[in-house]
């Protein structure tokens, strides 16, 4: 695979960026309501669930992020 392309499909967008900020703060394995809610109260972002875990699929195909169920 091309480098160029790789690093290019590694970039993040804003609202992806203000996700793994959040993900990065929280310091451990953090659930999706509770991602939601440190979005809404930490950074004024007030996105709906499926919103947040189509996000979530995009970082984890960019390699950001792994997401499991409990």
């Amino acid at each position: 695979m091309n480098e160029k392309f790789f690093e290019e499909e590694r970039n993040l967008s804003a609202s992806e960026t203000v996700i793994m900020k959040a993900i990065w703060d929280a310091k451990e394995d953090i659930s999706i309501p509770d991602l939601i809610d440190k979005l809404r109260e930490e950074y004024g972002k007030d996105y709906a669930r499926t919103t947040v875990v189509t996000f979530l699929l995009k970082l984890s195909d960019k390699g950001f992020v792994r997401t499991y169920r409990k």
